[in-house]
């Protein structure tokens, strides 16, 4: 009997440390209050440069509000989660918005998810989806400075700055940090670019996957995509997925194809 018991407690203990090493940053870091950040990506690579002008932004200057603006593919969402995900245990709450989306909803989940550490009552919290959006609004970011809670808010692919301008808690509150990613170029003058791979960090992602490709062909597949992050991780979803295809075989049926839809003379 005492070996069931024995047992049983051992099967709690190891849920409970897996539960807790789910967490970012494992069992030793402090997890926000309210967090509903995607996964982070396992396979990150690179972009030390905009990660560390991202935190000088939140630290240094007085406008709390970093925006990483950059075209499709160039991994703009990837740094933000990433960001998140490094800097969470700074927090108490860390919270991200699809700006492409109906923002409306998105706030009202975020605010019944900060009521009770704002200490709603019931009522108000049940209140949340009918009443007026603008008193919402209002309520939640007061709530917030009254705590002084320490948050990071990201919105992602914004549109234009009027888009999310409602939702920006606060931009120059020392303890609201603002990280928007965008393609548009025009949303902010002092915006991070974000640019292909350097060609150091192509070939490193390419070895997660492709480690045993010739480095050659590693180097003759990051300069046929142009070192775009988004390109890369379709070719090599691609590759791997057939065996036998090979980095030189890609390449070869890539060229064919493109010289396939060229226009007869």
């Amino acid at each position: 009997m005492w070996f069931n018991c024995f047992l049983k407690l051992l099967k709690f203990s190891a849920l409970f440390l897996l539960l807790l090493l789910g967490q970012p940053g494992g069992v030793s870091a402090p997890f926000p209050q309210v967090w509903n950040m995607p996964a982070d990506n396992p396979n990150f690579v690179g972009r030390e440069e905009i990660l560390s002008e991202v935190f000088h932004i939140f630290h240094k200057n007085s406008l709390k509000t970093a925006v990483i603006s950059g075209h499709q593919g160039f991994g703009k969402s990837q740094t933000a989660k990433h960001y998140a995900h490094q800097k969470f245990a700074n927090y108490d709450v860390v919270w991200w918005f699809r700006a492409n989306q109906y923002l409306k909803p998105q706030f009202e989940k975020f605010a019944q998810a900060m009521a009770p550490c704002l200490g709603w009552d019931r009522e108000r919290e049940n209140a949340v989806t009918t009443m007026n959006h603008e008193r919402l609004i209002s309520l939640v970011k007061e709530g917030i400075r009254q705590k002084n809670f320490k948050c990071l808010i990201i919105f992602d692919d914004a549109q234009t700055y009027a888009d999310i301008e409602p939702y920006i808690l606060f931009s120059h509150e020392k303890t609201i940090h603002t990280l928007i990613t965008t393609k548009n170029g025009n949303l902010s003058q002092n915006s991070i670019q974000i640019k292909p791979f350097e060609r150091k960090n192509s070939v490193k992602y390419i070895n997660i996957f492709l480690n045993d490709e010739p480095e050659k062909s590693k180097e003759l597949l990051a300069d046929h995509l142009s070192d775009c992050p988004a390109a890369l991780a379709l070719s090599i979803n691609y590759i791997k997925s057939y065996p036998g295809m090979g980095i030189e075989r890609y390449l070869s049926k890539h060229k064919e194809a493109k010289t396939s839809l060229l226009p007869e003379n």
